[in-house]
């Protein structure tokens, strides 16, 4: 049995497993970008450590491997950075956001192209920093890639769109899309942007992220996490009404196995949807609700199913299974196992919930109940917590009830019954999956939350549009303003702003 097969896997691989630019302290990240400019960093540096154990000689136990060390930005370093930013953008009046959408659109093809040409090196760093299977670390990567063409084709529709003047209740007017202003973003290639548009911050987030927020001189906040982190942080700006957010936070998505649910399909879904990626996914399914006339069958075939699932290295071909990147989340897991034992839940799998160095095996928990933590809480890692319910109001009532809304999915092939659900919990998550695990995408389809699961909406299009602000130009309709609106038209490039989050 592959329960057997993984308490025999070597999860600490030999120093020829190792790539030599992670050995001896790794890779050391010795330049910060600020203002277009790599600057040498002379302060401290933070170890980036793998989920991946090795054991040094002298050690008895194994430790995480450190593949390098990045810099450790204080609050002075951030908010220089962040200085680069304001005058970048230059009250719109910067480089970049006077730059025409086709101009735009050709630095970010150029860093496109550079971006390309280094999949390999990103593929390796996600299996080594976070854990993720080579499989899992490509299909990321493409589809980046993906995303990014992607918008680039709806940013060439929306600027057409936007370019128009029309003639609306004796008024021309034109709608243009303009910079929110500075936004919190992640580091691409440098020659690729005009400098300050790109700057990157190391650090940790009480001595950067706090400061930047504080200054008042952000205008986007884009963030994943949760919650109560996302709110204290919107409390430091001075002046939170300017500030526009688009946040993805905490999930607790369920799946609905309803008495006439394909079982074959469902568990296929449901092992697929809650440890795709270890269960480390906000769309990942984190309460599985099955209906008591098929919940023994389900969680039969459930538990055989984790166990066909090969655990090892991220690298090794056919692996599902790897360690967990987070530090404290087997202790975090763990607890949550045992407080739901205790409570009358058992670990149905074979090994489920052992642990060997930073690899946590799958549990399956069942019967799962309203007064254990895992019912409530977000495990965001390898557990299957599985609630019996012989009424589907029961269900309904834990949806509505839930503080998170981000998504859910239902199994079963009745119409009406699947018509009913919809109808009735539409109003609570963002999405709804009809016999399929929770996900994101394509990301053509909106990507939102209620509740506490997510601020504002994101898809190729919707970034577009919440990272940036309309401003509208208006003349009474007459002669000699229409001919002034042509001449203008013909004259010069449309100067619409996309997006702060791409571009």
């Amino acid at each position: 049995m592959q329960s057997k097969r993984w308490m025999q896997t070597t999860f600490f691989p030999k120093d020829s497993d190792v790539p030599e630019k992670f050995r001896g302290g790794g890779v050391e990240l010795a330049d910060t970008l600020i203002g277009g400019k790599l600057r040498h960093w002379d302060g401290p540096y933070a170890e980036v450590r793998s989920p991946i154990c090795t054991i040094v000689e002298g050690d008895s136990e194994p430790r995480p491997l450190v593949i390098g060390r990045t810099p450790l930005m204080d609050e002075t370093a951030a908010l220089e950075a962040l200085d680069a930013a304001v005058q970048a953008y230059g009250q719109g009046n910067g480089e970049w956001p006077s730059m025409s959408v086709a101009n735009r659109i050709e630095h970010v093809e150029q860093f496109f192209a550079e971006m390309r040409n280094h999949r390999e090196a990103v593929v390796e760093l996600l299996m080594w920093e976070i854990g993720k299977t080579r499989k899992d670390a490509c299909k990321e990567f493409d589809r980046t890639c993906d995303y990014i063409n992607d918008t680039i084709h709806e940013l060439k529709v929306l600027d057409r769109r936007s370019s128009r003047f029309e003639i609306v209740g004796g008024v021309v007017a034109q709608t243009r899309r303009l910079p929110v202003g500075v936004a919190l973003c992640m580091g691409p290639f440098r020659k690729s942007f005009p400098p300050g548009v790109i700057n990157i911050i190391f650090g940790r987030g009480r001595d950067t992220v706090g400061p930047l927020m504080k200054s008042g001189k952000v205008d986007m906040f884009a963030f994943i996490g949760t919650h109560r982190g996302a709110s204290a942080l919107k409390q430091m700006h001075p002046k939170p009404h300017r500030l526009k957010a688009v946040l993805g936070l905490d999930a607790n998505n369920p799946a609905i196995v309803l008495p006439d649910a394909d079982l074959e399909l469902a568990v296929s879904e449901c092992v697929t949807g809650a440890l795709s990626f270890n269960g480390q996914r906000c769309t990942a399914l984190k309460l599985l609700f099955v209906h008591d006339s098929l919940a023994d069958r389900f969680v039969s075939q459930l538990s055989e199913a984790v166990n066909e699932l090969a655990a090892g290295m991220p690298w090794e071909q056919g692996v599902s299974l790897t360690p967990l990147p987070e530090p404290g989340k087997i202790g975090f897991l763990s607890e949550l196992v045992d407080d739901a034992i205790a409570k009358g839940a058992s670990v149905v799998n074979p090994g489920g919930g052992e642990v060997n160095g930073t690899y946590f095996h799958p549990a399956v928990l069942y019967p799962v109940t309203a007064e254990m933590r895992i019912y409530h809480e977000e495990q965001f890692g390898p557990v299957i917590p599985v609630v019996a319910f012989s009424d589907e109001q029961e269900v309904i009532d834990h949806v509505r009830n839930s503080s998170y809304g981000q998504q859910l999915s239902i199994f079963g092939t009745d119409s009406d019954m699947v018509g009913r659900l919809i109808d009735l919990l539409a109003n609570q998550v963002g999405r709804i999956n009809l016999n399929a695990q929770c996900q994101r995408g394509p990301d053509t389809l909106p990507f939102n939350g209620r509740k506490d699961s997510a601020e504002g909406t994101l898809s190729v299009s919707d970034a577009l549009r919440v990272f940036s602000i309309r401003t509208t130009v208006a003349t009474k309709s007459s002669d000699s303003n229409r001919d002034l609106v042509t001449s203008i038209v013909r004259g010069r490039q449309s100067k619409i702003l996309t997006t702060d989050y791409l571009f």
